[in-house]
């Protein structure tokens, strides 16, 4: 079964941001299907740390890979279940503090950079 949806936040201006969810993806020829799902992922500003909230249900966290470089986040999963991700953070940051994987949520605690 195909799912496609949007996910519409405030910014930071207070204007909509629409963001595309789901493997469905339009191409020149129709649509298409991506292999790896996008997942929903929200990040919270808390003060000094940025944390990253995604929700890969599902994957197994020994399959979890992240790759931070300056302010872009970029993770990925392997196995069965395959989800992809690049996200642009609001402020660049150091190497994690700390990762968990739990339930299906994976949570990133990354110190800003000074």
């Amino acid at each position: 079964m195909l799912k496609f949806g949007v996910s519409v936040k405030v910014g930071l201006l207070g204007e909509p941001c629409n963001e595309a969810l789901g493997s469905l993806r339009d191409r020149r020829r129709g649509p298409g299907v991506q292999e790896a799902r996008e997942p929903l992922v929200d990040v919270f500003d808390e003060g000094d740390h940025l944390l990253v909230v995604a929700e890969l249900p599902g994957a197994k966290a020994v399959d979890i890979d992240f790759e931070i470089e300056h302010d872009v986040l970029c993770f990925s999963t392997q196995g069965e279940r395959r989800y992809t991700k690049e996200i642009l953070l609001p402020t660049p940051v150091r190497e994690p503090e700390r990762s968990s994987y739990r339930n299906g949520i994976f949570y990133l605690k990354l110190p800003k950079a000074a």
